[in-house]
């Protein structure tokens, strides 16, 4: 369902596909802060941990694992998930991480998942997210 490298654009954003490369201190800090990952499974990560969990994500073809990015400064900002897509029942879960806290409260997050959400409803024909 899901091979390579995905990107999706909008006014301000653009999601692409993450990478091994993409597992930096940054993105650490953000699953090490309490008041980022207060509401995620996730409570604390290394960089070996985020390179083994995008690998992992990346080899399922029912799972998009996707970075968020400011679209004029390629500034990382978060994280977007889609899956495991039920391809059967035509449904799926999403979630979303806005990890950088200057961010916050500027509708990036809405925006990302208007266009994942739009991409799963339009080109994957799912019923349900």
């Amino acid at each position: 369902m899901f091979k390579g490298k995905d990107k999706f654009i909008s006014d301000r954003l653009y999601l692409r596909t993450l990478d091994a490369n993409d597992a930096n201190e940054v993105y650490c800090s953000w699953l090490n802060d309490p008041e980022v990952n207060k509401f995620l499974a996730t409570k604390h990560a290394t960089t070996q941990e985020l390179v083994d969990y995008i690998k992992e994500k990346n080899n399922h073809d029912d799972i998009l694992l996707l970075g968020i990015f400011m679209k004029e400064s390629n500034k990382f900002i978060g994280t977007i998930k889609l899956g495991p897509v039920d391809s059967i029942l035509k449904k799926s879960n999403i979630a979303v991480m806005l990890g950088d806290k200057s961010s916050w409260g500027k509708g990036f997050g809405l925006e990302a998942l208007n266009i994942l959400i739009g991409h799963c409803f339009i080109r994957l024909k799912l019923e349900e997210v």
